[in-house]
């Protein structure tokens, strides 16, 4: 299981089967097209995607430092990536 740690103190916790989305923002062209994000990763870390590490930590770290925003299982709520503090491996 993978704590992640925010920078307002409030904590979440992912294991092995959590659905993990992540996306880029991507830049407006002013006066023509909306601002967007773009998903750039959809899965687990047990469902041999790009972060099925032999670490956790690497997939899961990995995934946090190229994009901006994350969502957390079957959760609505968004979490923008450079609010994460910490990660930690917890069994």
């Amino acid at each position: 299981m993978i704590k992640i740690t925010f920078s307002d103190g409030t904590v979440e916790t992912i294991n092995k089967s959590t659905k993990i989305v992540a996306w880029k923002s991507t830049d407006s062209d002013p006066g023509k097209t909306p601002f967007y994000r773009d998903m750039a990763f959809e899965g687990s870390y047990n469902d041999g995607t790009e972060i099925a590490t032999k670490d956790p930590l690497n997939g899961i770290s990995g995934l946090i430092g190229s994009t901006d925003w994350f969502s957390i299982g079957k959760d609505k709520t968004l979490y923008k990536t450079s609010a994460v503090v910490k990660l930690e491996l917890i069994d």
